[in-house]
């Protein structure tokens, strides 16, 4: 059978057009831009990016898109068809996506790279947004900054608190948490790093009812990393209880732990204590060696382990913060029997628990201690 030329000329044009891969077909279904609490419906503006191009490159900005909105950060999300088959992308601010490539939707830049999503500074309900000030202090995809009220734009969101920034971050493809204590460093992508080292986190002198904020007062007179002071009207700078017993209030972080500690009007403040007049460790538990928390002290934090207690005898024991539990062993190690502690002791002599019943070889010849959240 003879096929005609124009037959097969015809034929030949067919399988050429069938041989040509189909160019990609990209329709913008909709789109929006903002916070998850406000955004607008920005589709008619992507739509006019696209045109007629088969796909359409957007840098993701507020100038992208019109007047920008209140608040932060601020995301792109486009719901489009490619080949057919439906799709979602969301990009942030500073980054350039393509959609309508062979590979969807990709961004040209930012994947990789350090972004700080959402950062508040405060505590409780009294916080400040910080993204953008974190944001724009990234150089080489790292951020080294110590967590202060003058570092994150001078105001403090809650006064004669011990604040906290609480920061979600994104880096090569994950998104991440870090929470920080006031005065401590943080460190991204490495989280936080408590800083070595004494810093006052607060001070209030005077008596109840009648407290002065002298927290940058004692901060002033720490010198290398030592605060000896007598505690007085003279030394704190104000008299806010004419006539009253005053004592001094005080927060602060030694090496990485919180304390706390009062200091009656004219006695010495020492931090770290060089007497007896041990402080309170926040988040942590103290061991003193007389009964009702007195004599001498020695503290450890949440989570620390001591295989060896260098402690000869124990008369009370306190618990703060997050500690719920300490396990003192009669051996070193945590061997041999032990008693469970989970709640304060004036008087270890009267303490029960764990596995012996038989009383006092916890108060004078402690082994090994576990505390425990």
């Amino acid at each position: 059978m003879r096929i005609p030329a124009l037959s097969l000329l015809l034929l030949s044009a067919a399988l050429v057009v069938q041989a040509q891969p189909s160019a990609p077909t990209l329709e913008i279904v909709s789109a929006y831009y903002g916070t998850p609490d406000r955004f607008a419906d920005v589709t008619s503006r992507v739509q006019s990016l696209q045109g007629s191009a088969a796909n359409v490159t957007i840098p993701v900005a507020a100038g992208t898109f019109g007047a920008p909105l209140s608040g932060g950060p601020r995301v792109l999300r486009v719901y489009f068809l490619l080949n057919g088959r439906f799709q979602r992308g969301e990009w942030r601010d500073g980054d350039t996506v393509t959609i309508g490539t062979p590979t969807a939707a990709v961004p040209v830049s930012g994947s990789n790279e350090l972004r700080i999503v959402a950062a508040a500074y405060g505590q409780g309900r009294r916080t400040i947004d910080v993204t953008s000030l974190l944001q724009s202090k990234i150089s080489g995809n790292r951020l080294d900054l110590q967590i202060t009220n003058q570092a994150l734009g001078g105001k403090d969101p809650a006064p004669a608190v011990v604040k906290e920034l609480r920061v979600i971050y994104e880096y090569q493809g994950r998104r991440m948490e870090a929470r920080v204590d006031e005065n401590a460093l943080l460190r991204l992508p490495d989280a936080a790093v408590p800083l070595k080292g004494l810093y006052i986190l607060s001070a209030h002198w005077g008596a109840p009812g009648k407290l002065a904020n002298v927290t940058g007062t004692l901060a002033g007179l720490v010198q290398e990393n030592r605060l000896d002071i007598t505690v007085g009207n003279a030394t704190m700078g104000v008299d806010p209880a004419r006539g009253a017993d005053k004592t001094l209030q005080v927060v602060y972080q030694y090496d990485g732990q919180k304390y706390e500690t009062t200091v009656a009007e004219g006695k010495l403040l020492n931090i770290p204590p060089r007497n007896t007049n041990a402080p309170t460790l926040i988040d942590g538990v103290c061991f003193f060696n007389e009964p009702n928390f007195q004599g001498m002290s020695r503290c450890y934090g949440a989570g620390d382990n001591v295989p060896s207690m260098p402690v000869s005898s124990i008369g009370s024991i306190r618990l703060t913060g997050k500690v719920r539990t300490v396990e003192m062993y009669e051996g070193q190690q945590y061997q041999g029997k032990f008693v469970r502690i989970q709640a304060n002791q004036p008087d270890l002599r009267q303490a029960t628990g764990g596995t012996t019943a038989s009383p006092n070889f916890w108060v004078t010849r402690p082994g090994s201690v576990r505390v425990s959240y």
